[in-house]
């Protein structure tokens, strides 16, 4: 019978004992990131903090009301002293955030003192305007302000370009392609209108911000006008090129794009006073010949051949020749 109470004695002691240790309240959790005032936060925040004796469990609580008499969200049952928020804050707002730690038992803390943070706020983008000659053949920029209250740099910002029938962008429509920061007005543009919209991004922190339109189109964009042809810069083949196959493909660029046409000359006469080949009325940027050269001459002869560029305006001056030389390939 002595035995049988010191047992029941012990029983009680260790049952009672460890019932106590299991239902002792944690310690409430110290915060540690984000800490109290941190801006230029996340809007996919990650929260950490501390552990407390006895606590294996804990709930996140977040709120843009300091008192959480309104929480945003409410966590599951954490078993980490950290969690990374899966949904998306709003940008450039204040939040608080607290937590409560549990034991085995279930039994919690009071929830910890709030820590108030600030998401990253959105680029934005303002004051849009258009530059450049509202005639077709010019080229219009893009221009705007942009801005980051994190001071996050400007990334990759997205342009397109729009048409419309009046300054208010009556049938406004996307012109197809048009996504970079400039565009060059075409023929199809005539007498419209132009806008563009612009999507900043920053190349840090939250990102793209609110697409902007420039509200006022640009109009109306008059025809094509007409300058003084401008001088050809010749391509292929270049100045001092020896050893040409004598079939060959002549190339120029028409950097003024004013030029309607050219007249290309191909001669062994320095001063051209005499000329082999002499075409004109060229609409392309190229001439091709082939077995151009079997004109009496010998193998490794020189040549020389200039360009002029042609438009309603007249003609545009000769360009500077270019001297080469050919393997002639004699036709048996």
């Amino acid at each position: 019978m002595k035995y049988k109470n010191i047992l029941f004695k012990l029983l009680f002691l260790i049952t009672f004992g460890l019932a106590s240790f299991t239902f002792a309240q944690p310690a409430v959790p110290i915060l540690l990131s984000p800490h109290q005032y941190t801006t230029g936060v996340s809007i996919s925040p990650t929260f950490v903090w501390d552990s407390a004796a006895t606590a294996v469990q804990w709930q996140l609580e977040i709120s843009t009301d300091s008192t959480f008499t309104t929480v945003n969200f409410t966590s599951l049952v954490l078993h980490d002293t950290i969690y990374t928020y899966s949904g998306l804050l709003s940008p450039g707002t204040k939040y608080w955030w607290r937590v409560d730690a549990g034991n085995v038992s279930s039994v919690f803390s009071a929830y910890s003192s709030p820590f108030g943070f600030t998401t990253n706020y959105l680029p934005v983008a303002s004051g849009l305007n258009i530059t450049g000659s509202l005639s077709v053949g010019s080229t219009l920029t893009a221009n705007y302000t942009y801005f980051d209250a994190d001071g996050d740099l400007q990334g990759a910002s997205t342009f397109q370009w729009y048409r419309a029938s009046d300054a208010i962008g009556t049938g406004s429509t996307a012109i197809p392609g048009a996504t970079s920061n400039t565009y060059t007005l075409v023929h199809a543009d005539s007498s419209f209108f132009i806008s563009f919209k612009v999507t900043p991004v920053a190349l840090t922190g939250s990102s793209p911000g609110a697409p902007v339109t420039l509200a006022a189109y640009s109009g109306p964009i008059t025809g094509f006008v007409v300058s003084t042809p401008t001088v050809p810069v010749l391509g292929y083949p270049a100045d001092s090129t020896w050893r040409m196959p004598d079939s060959l493909t002549f190339t120029w660029s028409n950097p003024g794009n004013q030029d309607s046409s050219f007249e290309i000359q191909i001669t062994q006469d320095p001063t051209f006073y005499s000329v082999e080949i002499d075409s004109a009325g060229i609409t392309d940027t190229s001439y091709t010949v082939i077995h151009s050269l079997l004109l009496g001459g010998s193998a490794y002869d020189h040549y020389y051949w200039r360009v002029q560029g042609r438009n309603s305006k007249g003609r545009s001056t000769l360009t500077s020749p270019h001297i080469f030389n050919v393997t002639i390939n004699r036709v048996k």
